[in-house]
């Protein structure tokens, strides 16, 4: 009888053994999961698309901050097309516009990811106020939302 005893208690370790492996690699899973989850205003290692990101998240009347618009790319695609809308009140310094908006096109074979830099002088206007974009790469299909930071506060 112990020798059974001792084989039943034997299989009832390994199982147990096995669920815990199991159950320790599915945490692991989780946990990798979510220090890797794509955080788009603090990410470093983006994914294809166009992300904005602000010197600063909230700024005096009247101070210039930089925008900068990272557009990611890998290399297969044929061209690039980014529309951003400043708000109103704002000065774009280093970029000529009649209706306050940077437009990008780009046409390159093969294409490179690239960082745009803006200088943009906020309103003497005190508020929240909301930058808005949209961006089209080849390959990717329907325009979409330009990723990352939208929101300044001029205080």
């Amino acid at each position: 009888m112990s020798k059974e005893k001792g084989e039943k208690k034997e299989v009832v370790n390994k199982k147990l053994y096995v669920t815990l492996a199991v159950v320790l690699i599915v945490l692991g899973a989780i946990v990798i999961g979510l220090f890797s989850l794509n955080d788009n205003e603090n990410s470093r290692d983006k994914s294809k698309g166009v992300y904005r990101e602000f010197s600063s998240d909230s700024i005096m009347p009247g101070e210039t901050f930089t925008l900068k618009l990272d557009i990611v790319v890998n290399g297969n695609e044929r061209y690039y097309l980014v529309e951003e809308s400043v708000p109103e009140g704002f000065d774009i310094l280093n970029y000529e516009s009649d209706d306050n908006k940077i437009k990008l096109f780009k046409i390159q074979n093969p294409m490179q990811s690239k960082t745009k830099e803006y200088q943009i002088k906020a309103p003497q206007e005190k508020g929240t106020y909301y930058f808005e974009g949209q961006y089209a790469i080849d390959g990717y299909g329907d325009a979409s939302v330009i990723k990352g930071k939208n929101k300044i506060i001029v205080e």
